[in-house]
């Protein structure tokens, strides 16, 4: 006969009946109860949350986009980054001109 009130070893969430990450422990050896993968994906969450910020979306005409990612990959560089070069060469030519777009 099973004694009920006898505690089990791990918690489990009631609701999902998973173990429950708050109730996790660290043992002697430092090791956690939450695998490996779990931290990393709660660290690549943080991450995600921080870059949010600073992301911008742009809708680019589909042969700009494709040149964008030909010359990314021949560059061996993010689609990303490549962009964000033009941009900022852009705007470096236009303060230096400082007269309008008209004589680009």
């Amino acid at each position: 006969m099973i004694n009920e009130k006898e505690p089990s070893s791990k918690a489990l969430d009631p609701v999902t009946q998973t173990p429950d990450v708050s109730t996790s422990r660290v043992g002697a050896e430092g090791q956690s109860d939450v695998p490996k993968d779990g931290l990393r994906a709660q660290r690549e969450q943080a991450m995600m949350v921080v870059r949010k910020a600073s992301r911008v979306t742009y809708d680019l005409p589909p042969d700009l986009r494709i040149s964008l990612r030909i010359l990314s990959e021949e560059l061996c560089i993010p689609a990303s980054q490549l962009a964000a070069l033009a941009l900022i060469r852009f705007f470096e030519r236009i303060q230096k001109r400082c007269t309008g777009f008209g004589k680009l």
